[in-house]
């Protein structure tokens, strides 16, 4: 079972706050949030701000048969995943050897491909509905690339209502507002608990269970 830090659902309001001044400050609250409660060293997983997902592949004429391979990325807010290391070099060795007519590979960031396990969208204010059906859409393609994924979309604050959230952001897993305001002000919900907490089944879902061999 994957490791939990504390109780899940107890939370300072300086833990994550209200208001910020920029989007990336929000992440980074969240981000060290996650790593305090869940445990990830267990199965080697990383999270990571601003994480490049393999998003589609291309393929692009360069000569006589011949053809460049593009990988294309897109950039996710935070990403829970696990890197492939050596896996990855022997990948694409193994690649090469069954296409020699490829001749080339277009990779991006550091030439690594990591495996994303879980990916949370971010949005630190309101958004615009256009906004959240691209969000969305952008779930169902990454999610059609790794269907094994849940992507979660996490709103500081926002006004919209439940059925417009659940409507236009129809292919996220999960779609979670960590404050409400009350009186003129501003509180935690206990979504943040709930994020973590299907954040933690899902990992042990889908490493735990699926990596023990029955019995």
């Amino acid at each position: 079972m994957l490791t939990l830090t504390g109780n899940i659902y107890e939370f300072k309001d300086t833990d994550i706050k209200g208001t910020y001044k920029s989007e990336i400050a929000f992440d980074r609250d969240l981000k060290r949030v996650l790593e305090e409660k869940l445990i990830l060293s267990k199965y080697k997983l990383d999270i990571g701000l601003k994480t490049k997902i393999l998003f589609d592949t291309v393929f692009h004429p360069r000569m006589a048969g011949k053809f460049y391979f593009h990988l294309s990325p897109k950039e996710c807010d935070l990403v829970i995943y696990k890197r492939l290391l050596e896996r990855q070099i022997e990948m694409w060795s193994e690649i090469r050897k069954r296409f020699p007519e490829i001749i080339e590979f277009y990779r991006f960031g550091e030439n690594e491909i990591v495996m994303p396990i879980v990916i949370i969208e971010t949005k630190n204010e309101d958004m615009t509905s256009h906004d959240l059906l691209l969000y969305s859409a952008k779930a169902d393609k990454i999610k059609n690339t790794f269907p094994f994924v849940k992507y979660f979309l996490v709103c500081n604050h926002t006004t919209k209502l439940e059925l417009t959230l659940a409507r236009h952001g129809k292919y996220f897993d999960g779609i979670y507002i960590l404050h409400r305001e009350q009186d003129g002000v501003r509180r935690l919900t206990d979504d943040l608990g709930k994020l973590i907490y299907d954040i933690q089944q899902h990992i042990q879902k889908l490493l735990h269970e699926r990596m023990t061999p029955p019995a």
